[in-house]
C-alpha cells in the first residue's frame, strides 16, 4: 500500500486533521481506522496486512487498494500512565478513550465536509474500522448525517465496540 495517512490531532500541533499526501481532489476516499490502544505503526502494519490479503481477492474495489488513507487518532498509549495502563489495567483507561474518539470524530468530519473531487463534485467517503475505531466512525457519521456536502457509500465494522442502539 501507498503510505497515505490522516493524524488527527488533539494537542501537541493543534486541534486537528494533517494528511500527508492531502486526499482532496479525488473522487473516493476509503478511511482505515484503528482500535484502542494500537499505535500509528501498529496499524500501518495491520492494514498493510489486510490490504496485502486483499490483492489476492479478484472482486476487492480498487477503492480499498488505491484510494485508502490510515487515519491515526489518539486512542493509543503515549505517555508512561498510558503505557503501563496497556496492559492488565488497559480496561481501566479504555472508557476515557471514549471521550477522545468523539473529539476525534469531530475533527475527521469537519476535514470531510472540506473534501472536493474534481470539479468540486463531492467525494465519496467509505470506512473501515475495528473496534473501537467503529465508535469513532459512528460518530463521524452522526455528524455528517447534518451535512448536505458529505456522501458516505460504504461503513464496514469489525468487532464493533459500540453499545448496540448507536448502530
Amino acid at each position: 500500500m501507498e503510505d497515505r495517512e490522516l493524524q488527527i490531532v488533539l494537542r501537541g500541533r493543534g486541534l486537528g486533521v494533517y494528511a500527508d499526501p492531502e486526499p482532496k481532489g479525488r473522487s473516493r476516499v476509503c478511511f482505515l481506522v484503528h482500535g484502542y490502544n494500537v499505535s500509528p505503526p501498529q496499524a500501518k502494519a495491520s492494514f498493510d496486512r489486510l490490504l496485502a490479503t486483499m490483492r489476492w481477492v479478484s472482486d476487492v474495489p480498487s477503492l480499498m487498494l488505491h484510494g485508502s488513507w490510515r487515519v491515526n487518532w489518539e486512542g493509543y498509549a503515549r505517555s508512561w500512565r498510558d503505557t503501563l495502563a496497556r496492559g492488565t489495567l488497559s480496561f481501566l483507561s479504555y472508557a476515557n478513550q471514549i471521550a477522545v474518539a468523539t473529539r476525534s470524530a469531530q475533527c475527521l468530519a469537519d476535514y470531510i465536509e472540506t473534501l472536493r473531487g474534481p470539479r468540486g463534485t463531492p467525494t465519496e467517503v467509505s470506512f473501515v474500522a475495528h473496534s473501537l475505531g467503529c465508535r469513532l466512525v459512528l460518530e463521524v457519521l452522526n455528524r455528517l448525517s447534518q451535512s448536505p456536502r458529505a456522501y458516505v457509500t460504504l461503513v464496514f465494522f469489525m468487532a464493533a465496540a459500540v453499545p448496540a442502539h448507536m448502530v
